[in-house]
């Protein structure tokens, strides 16, 4: 009976050692990271302002580079005698536009204010420095020459990465995500709001990075007041990634696309709430796209099948 379980044990660590090398790419569908920020205005009140930032499933063509759209959807919370805790609710206006990110060869690039910056790159190695932070809330560059001294790999959004520890310990590098889990943020202090990330949640999966906060959920613009704040209202759920024999799909879709990276159309499907078999198809990148009632795109995901 031993030789049996250490061999079992044997190939759970094989799996896991190749799991945590492969290297996944930024989840550009069915996530979101929120974080809040308190300001206090005299002779006005306290503020908590809560914000919200998702890929919006839709490309643009900068420049003759493809981009994703990055989305926030925020809300601001007053009170005269102190600040309310952080809690979601719906959207005080509609979505707008932050910014548009694009990765290449394990590089993830921002373009913002008509510039391109590189924000990751994931091509690292132990010993590499790590020379410039973009400090998104400041529109500044800075640089804290953060030495990687040791690598592992650490659940986010329920898919583990892998993860770069540096000498700054404030720092550390998450693989196709970015500074602790959060793509256009410097350490885990500073957002494009200026307040601090309290989570990120993938395929239902979150990720606190606060003890103090909940995390939560805003809904669009326009939600019915009163409206529950669970994950039913949320965005679709797509899972497991990287998959192997089937895929889960459970969205209010008209139509399932699954392409592979050539963009060759791979399975099509009617009708929402799938489980997809994906047996038959070969390993690599995949990009699975939903579209409602009237053919537009309304989740786009990067996927890998190993």
């Amino acid at each position: 009976m031993r030789p049996f379980i250490l061999l079992q044990l044997a190939a759970i660590l094989i799996f896991c050692s190749a799991t945590a090398q492969q290297y996944h790419p930024f989840p550009y569908g069915n996530a979101f990271w929120s974080d809040y920020n308190h300001i206090y205005v005299s002779q006005v009140g306290y503020f908590t302002e809560e914000a919200m930032y998702f890929a919006s499933g839709k490309d643009t063509t900068i420049k003759g580079n493809t981009y994703q759209k990055i989305m926030a959807r925020s809300l601001s919370l007053q009170n005269k005698t102190g600040y309310l805790p952080v809690s979601g609710g719906v959207s005080k206006g509609e979505d707008y536009y932050i910014c548009a990110i694009r990765e290449d060869n394990k590089k993830l690039y921002m373009y913002y204010r008509d510039t391109e910056t590189l924000m990751w790159d994931f091509n690292v190695n132990i010993g590499d420095t790590i020379k410039q932070i973009f400090v998104f809330n400041t529109y500044d560059i800075k640089n804290i020459n953060a030495v990687i001294t040791s690598a592992d790999s650490v659940s986010i959004g329920g898919v583990y990465r892998k993860r770069y520890i540096t000498t700054n310990s404030a720092f550390t590098l998450v693989e196709g995500i970015g500074a602790n889990g959060f793509p256009f943020f410097y350490g885990s202090y500073f957002s494009h709001q200026g307040g601090e990330p309290i989570c990120y949640t993938e395929n239902g999966y979150t990720t606190s990075y606060s003890s103090t906060y909940p995390c939560y959920y805003i809904h669009p613009y326009g939600t019915p007041t009163g409206i529950s704040n669970t994950a039913a209202n949320k965005p679709a759920s797509i899972y497991p990634n990287p998959f192997s024999n089937q895929l889960i799909v459970d969205a209010n879709a008209a139509q399932i696309k699954l392409t592979d990276a050539m963009g060759k159309v791979a399975i099509t499907q009617l009708g929402s709430n799938k489980t997809i078999n994906t047996e038959n198809l070969p390993t690599g990148l995949y990009i699975l796209t939903l579209h409602d009632d009237s053919g537009n795109v309304t989740e786009r995901r990067k996927l890998i099948k190993e």
